[in-house]
């Protein structure tokens, strides 16, 4: 890494959190409370939304990169049931989690435990080089 893109990166960040240093305060003085049942009703939701979607776009995956494809007759459906893929993985290894120490919260921790642990196959460019980052910050795994 060149010292210019270095420096280009440092000036980044500092303008970054000065000028969100004001919203970051804000959202460190306001607690919000919300229902044990509410957080797994939406934990469980958004994980559904995801498998449903990740499973029906599948077919259309790649298929439209130089223009929109039309969806106007599609019918979303899972006739072959449902199954999961890199796009799902880490979701799978957060929920199991969850379940098994029946705490919705996980810390960074945790989820970098988890990481390591459990993502090791098949992952794409970007969560691999997430990976690569969480495995140099933890060498002690």
């Amino acid at each position: 890494m060149s010292n210019l893109y270095r420096k280009g990166l440092v000036i980044a960040l500092i303008l970054f959190f000065q000028t969100n240093l004001h919203a970051i305060n804000q959202l460190e003085k306001k607690i919000v409370q919300i229902q044990v049942e509410t957080v797994n009703d939406k934990i469980r939701g958004g994980l559904l939304g995801q498998i449903l979607g990740n499973l029906n776009g599948i077919p259309r995956e790649m298929k439209h990169t130089e223009e929109p494809g039309s969806a106007e007759t599609y019918t979303p459906s899972l006739p072959n049931g449902a199954w999961t893929d890199d796009d799902t993985d880490f979701e799978w290894a957060y929920i199991c989690e969850m379940q098994k120490h029946r705490n919705v919260f996980l810390s960074s921790e945790e989820i970098t435990r988890l990481w390591i642990e459990r993502i090791n196959n098949r992952i794409w460019c970007s969560n691999r080089y997430a990976r690569y980052v969480l495995v140099l910050q933890n060498r002690s795994f």
